[in-house]
């Protein structure tokens, strides 16, 4: 077993092994995709999960190989360039990881204020534990209120995208909406502050209506007046098991007795609209959930023809010519059944071309043939090929598929006696800015130390 942080994302077989990470898709997942689209017409949409946020570079990206497409029946989405005019894409940034990437606030409610009150926007998302991109649907209600709803992701993500994009929408200075939030869990805390609790009523002659946060440990009461109808509204301080004996039965008497004048006032509300007890703090206290968007609420008529053309020029793209001289003699010939001791089946490999032992004049060649796509990826192509280009000691494998060059594994040559201690002189010797760690470290039978990277080529869509 390895030493590797298990963080989200982390792909394991049935053994246990290592079996790579799901960032970007394959070629062969959108090659899926592109011939489920040619079939049917329409691609259910899909989510791409990471340990790391997305970057702003890759957003369209990530948002053309996810988006849900219909040609018969396409709902309303934001395009990256409306009417050729560009939609700023803004990150909000909160403490603990709490990121949240989308087209600004200000391009949503542009959208929104043309009529299409329900349509889909690409957001990147994480909550320090798990990055995710994706689409989720939007809707304003008619008293300006925000909701969202995840596409393709599965719980946990769609959790944190759509109380994220809900915050952000909803918020009154939408810059500084995460820093106000916190992290991931404040964020949750605040918001179900926000929504209040609903009552329960109870037979009492003393009180009509009952409610408790146990959050902020907030009893909540309605008190009957003389007449037996609802009057004023109280809250204190109180723990959980006084509510619980005042819903068992005698209200009124546990609250004359242990409550009044025996624990700290808070003071509170209740909503008219909804009902709901909430603890007044002096901000934004109430988020009436009766004012917010309905849930089935009518989506419009799109245009996926754009989408559709971008999966398909994705799916269908092969690796330079240049790229192949370049890799001439290094190349693994196919079908390959092995590739550095992880199992890799060809039918997912969507064309993408393996190579081994790279290093010398061919990384110079590879180098200079990659041009815009030598630092495109995580680690870099061109930084690692530069550690082997005049180091006999270090050597490259990884793959050419239609995004361009991915690094899998550095071979080093090295007398360490550990890993760590393997990539530290590694590293000292060649810094590799963007390669933060390795996921897989291992000394081979001739002594050199083999750094495996996650390949998105082994990873399948696993119900995804």
């Amino acid at each position: 077993m390895s030493d590797f942080d298990e963080k989200y994302g982390i792909i394991r077989d049935a053994n246990g092994r290592f079996a790579g990470r799901r960032p970007a898709p394959p070629a062969a997942e959108l090659i899926d995709r592109a011939a489920e689209l040619e079939a049917t017409g329409a691609v259910r949409a899909r989510s791409i999960t990471r340990d790391t946020a997305g970057r702003s570079r890759t957003f369209w990206r990530d948002a053309a190989a996810t988006a849900p497409i219909d040609l018969r029946a396409p709902a309303p989405k934001i395009a990256p360039s409306p009417g050729g005019v560009r939609y700023l894409v803004r990150t909000y940034r909160g403490a603990g990881g709490n990121v949240l990437r989308m087209p600004s606030v200000a391009g949503i409610n542009r959208m929104a204020d043309t009529g299409v009150t329900a349509f889909d926007v690409p957001v990147q998302a994480g909550d320090g534990h798990g990055h995710v991109a994706g689409w989720v649907r939007v809707t304003r209600s008619e008293h300006g209120v925000w909701s969202a709803r995840a596409h393709g992701m599965d719980p946990a993500c769609a959790r944190y995208a759509e109380r994220q994009v809900t915050w952000v929408l909803g918020a009154d200075h939408p810059s500084f909406a995460m820093n106000e939030a916190g992290t991931f869990s404040e964020l949750l805390a605040e918001q179900e502050r926000r929504r209040g609790v609903a009552p329960v009523p109870v037979r009492s002659r003393a009180v009509s209506e009952l409610a408790y946060d146990p959050a902020t440990r907030t009893l909540f009461a309605t008190l009957r007046e003389s007449d037996g109808r609802p009057g004023s509204t109280y809250a204190w301080k109180t723990p959980r098991d006084t509510y619980d004996r005042m819903l068992a039965g005698s209200a009124g008497r546990v609250l004359a007795t242990e409550v009044v004048r025996k624990r700290d006032r808070v003071d509170a509300e209740q909503c008219p609209r909804c009902g709901r007890f909430w603890a007044v703090t002096g901000g934004r206290d109430h988020d009436c959930p009766a004012l917010a968007a309905p849930a089935d609420a009518p989506v419009g008529r799109g245009d996926d023809r754009a989408l559709a053309a971008a999966l398909a020029t994705a799916a269908r793209g092969r690796p330079r010519q240049s790229l192949l001289s370049a890799l001439e003699g290094h190349t693994v010939a196919p079908p390959v059944a092995r590739f550095s001791t992880i199992k890799v089946d060809p039918a997912r490999l969507g064309g993408a071309v393996r190579f081994k032992n790279l290093g010398g004049a061919a990384a110079t060649e590879v180098i200079r043939s990659l041009g815009s796509e030598a630092y495109s990826r995580f680690p870099a192509p061109a930084e690692v090929l530069a550690a082997s280009e005049h180091d006999g000691r270090v050597s490259v494998a990884g793959r050419l598929d239609h995004e361009g060059v991915a690094v899998e594994e550095i071979v080093w040559e090295c007398d360490a006696s550990t890993a760590a201690e393997a990539w530290e002189r590694l590293k000292a010797v060649h810094p590799l800015p963007t390669a933060d760690g390795y996921d897989v470290g291992r000394r081979d039978r001739f002594g050199r130390w083999r750094f495996f990277f996650a390949s998105t080529a082994q990873v399948r869509a696993a119900g995804r």
